[in-house]
């Protein structure tokens, strides 16, 4: 599933760390001059993938998102997945 349908259609906020979430996610997608450079790095996102956990770098034009098994990495990804891949989004590591 492609990430803006995700956001789009699929995914409805219900408690406020899922409404950040979604925003965190906008700001993904946003083009380059109007991202927020400062709120993606004081604002994770983490996700499980295949049972591991991972941080959240971004997400592509293409639709995909950018995992990194480096919680600590702003930038970069080693594995690109579809949204729907990964299950409990968070916006802390467990």
């Amino acid at each position: 599933m492609h990430i803006d349908d995700w956001l789009d259609f699929h995914f409805k906020p219900a408690t406020q760390a899922e409404m950040l979430i979604k925003e965190i996610f906008e700001n993904f997608r946003a083009p380059a001059y109007e991202c927020d450079e400062n709120f993606r790095k004081e604002n994770p996102v983490f996700c499980t993938y295949e049972g591991t956990q991972y941080r959240i770098t971004g997400a592509s034009r293409l639709g995909d998102i950018w995992l990194s098994p480096n919680f600590s990495q702003v930038y970069g990804y080693e594995k690109c997945v579809c949204i729907n891949e990964v299950e409990n989004l968070r916006l802390s590591p467990l």
